[in-house]
């Protein structure tokens, strides 16, 4: 957006779909005068609501969804999306979410042999080509439900549906975009391939987070009711699609809660779309059939589930601390000039940002942190890797912080205190690059570098690593 090339001027970790889904929001931003992130957040609600008026519509057209089912369906997914999604509210994950929604109720209503109007067809194909394309495991969202599909109608013709075969073609469209207008990235994919995507936390950390966990059991639930009472297609495909999720951030092995949110949703949407009829019978005993075998029980672990899988998501931590390092924003502001030109030691995005923003600074490094060399040494300890490549990783990565440090003279530098951090600072190009600024303060184990030719009332003695 202003003027310099990714992956040759900046140096991005995620392929071009990653940034591209945000465009129309920044560039709709600047045209009004509004910050970036409050208009990221109204086109992905804009996006979540049309998401599920389309999924609904393709469910009661299917004959899948009728009278008060679909206002319970509607109530559902408002939650699934909107208030399940938490923190991670606009995130890749969550966006790729909304997108590719639609394309498991049609498989639901294609299990079933029910209608799905071209129209309903050729959006939600659309919709799921493009969140195929901000990550390519999440294919693995649509395989098990259409698969499912696939086993309940025994017909190959599916195959050849319009939902797949746009689907397929955007795509493809993108791939070929990657490859003429991004070309770039595919030497860095490389890069990327041996150090970032190997820096892996262990499986017995990924099955114990509480997301990954609350979302199994949702989906062991909607499971569970289904073998107990009736099976239930658009509930199934949706256990689908999170078991799809969750499997994809399982291969991604990062362990972040963004990657098992997804999954958590359509987990809790699948539930309450298998318990609706219990529901309706506890609404209206009179008039509606006896409780289903099971019912009871399902409907109360899903109201559980609705009120205590927020407090899993930070909501509470989000609203009570809108900083990430309480204070960093003021002592920034205290010492450094308006506008700051910002970068950061860091191996995690939550030093340099969101406080860059908050003090209405400009980011003046070309990565966004130090990834490369903390997953090279992070690798390099492990005994994972070619040695001499990761040696040569981290030299690169420390060579590129000091000459961006040269040539762009950053007002601050923030640095965090972890043990990936001390290392680096290690580095003899880190550690030269550094001379010239001095400690200004820390906050929130947080440390502020200024210059100290501009700042000599800054501490003289730079703390000891």
């Amino acid at each position: 957006m202003g003027g310099d090339r990714i992956y040759s001027d900046i140096y991005e970790t995620n392929p071009p779909a990653s940034f591209l889904i945000y465009l129309p929001a920044v560039l709709t931003a600047r045209l009004l005068h509004l910050p970036s992130e409050f208009m990221a957040a109204a086109f992905v609600f804009a996006e979540g609501l049309a998401s599920l008026w389309l999924s609904l519509a393709i469910a009661v057209r299917g004959g899948l969804l009728k009278d008060d089912a679909v206002a319970m369906a509607r109530n559902a997914g408002i939650f699934a999306i909107f208030i399940l999604a938490g923190i991670c509210f606009a995130q890749r994950e969550h966006t790729a979410m909304i997108a590719l929604m639609p394309v498991l109720f049609v498989y639901a209503v294609r299990a079933e042999g029910g209608e799905v109007s071209g129209a309903h067809a050729l959006a939600a194909g659309i919709a799921a080509g493009i969140g195929v394309c901000i990550k390519p495991h999440f294919a693995l969202v649509m395989a098990l439900p259409f698969a499912l599909a696939l086993w309940r109608t025994r017909s190959l013709a599916l195959v050849w549906k319009a939902e797949n075969v746009v689907a397929v073609a955007v795509f493809a469209a993108y791939a070929l975009m990657v490859v003429t207008l991004f070309s770039e990235f595919l030497p860095y994919a490389q890069i990327l391939m041996a150090t970032y995507m190997k820096a892996n936390v262990t499986l017995a950390t990924l099955i114990s987070d509480a997301t990954f966990v609350a979302a199994c059991l949702l989906m062991a639930a909607s499971v569970a009711a289904m073998v107990l009472n009736r099976f239930h297609a658009l509930a199934a495909s949706l256990v689908g699609g999170s078991l799809g999720f969750t499997i994809a951030a399982l291969v991604q092995s990062k362990g972040w809660i963004n990657h098992f949110q997804p999954g958590l949703s359509l987990g809790f949407l699948a539930l309450a779309l298998t318990v609706t009829p219990a529901v309706q019978s506890l609404a209206r005993p009179k008039s509606a059939p006896a409780l289903p075998k099971g019912g009871a029980l399902v409907a109360v672990a899903a109201l559980m589930a609705a009120m205590l899988t927020p407090m899993t998501m930070g909501v509470a931590h989000q609203l009570s601390m809108q900083e990430i390092y309480p204070g960093l924003k003021a002592a920034i502001q205290r010492v450094a000039p308006k506008h700051p030109k910002v970068m950061a030691i860091s191996a995690t995005l939550g030093v340099p940002f969101p406080v860059t923003r908050q003090v209405d600074g400009h980011w003046a490094g070309k990565t966004q942190t130090l990834w490369l060399m903390a997953s090279a040494r992070y690798l390099l300890d492990k005994g994972r890797g070619d040695p001499q490549k990761m040696r040569d990783y981290i030299e690169m990565d420390a060579r590129m912080f000091a000459d961006n440090v040269r040539a762009e003279k950053p007002d601050v530098i923030l640095s965090a205190t972890g043990p990936h951090e001390k290392k680096i600072w290690q580095n003899p190009y880190i550690a030269a690059a550094m001379k010239s600024y001095r400690l200004a303060d820390t906050v929130s184990g947080v440390q502020i570098y200024v210059p100290e030719a501009a700042y000599p009332q800054a501490a003289s003695t730079r703390s000891s690593r």
